[in-house]
């Protein structure tokens, strides 16, 4: 069964992209512009935690991403990759072309199978 992601728009609003990532399972939710460049992710524990305080899900998620993420290059070493993931925690990292661009999603199981 192939896994599916949560790639979403930075002009889609909140509540939509939290409504496609409990559609397609995901904890997830990856940023892009309209040239498809990744710009950011939102993960389930950013819902929590905005859930808790009681802010609005009603803005784009471009305003409330998180542009400063971990990724890896088409060329990554599958080694330091699985190092990353393990020291920061990461269930997964996106792998990005040149341009920015998502060609893979990498998942911590992907690396210890």
């Amino acid at each position: 069964m192939e896994k599916k992601h949560t790639i979403v728009r930075d002009s889609t609003l909140l509540l939509s992209a939290v409504e496609s990532m409990i559609l397609n399972q995901t904890r997830i939710i990856y940023i892009t512009n309209e040239n498809e460049k990744l710009l950011g992710v939102f993960s389930e524990g950013d819902i929590i935690r905005r859930a808790i305080s009681n802010r609005s899900f009603d803005v784009p998620i471009s305003k409330v991403m998180v542009s400063d993420f971990d990724f890896a290059e088409r060329d990554h070493e599958t080694n330091l990759l699985k190092d990353l993931m393990i020291k920061k925690k990461h269930i997964e990292i996106p792998i990005i072309d040149e341009d920015g661009r998502i060609i893979s999603i990498i998942s911590i199981h992907d690396l210890i199978e």
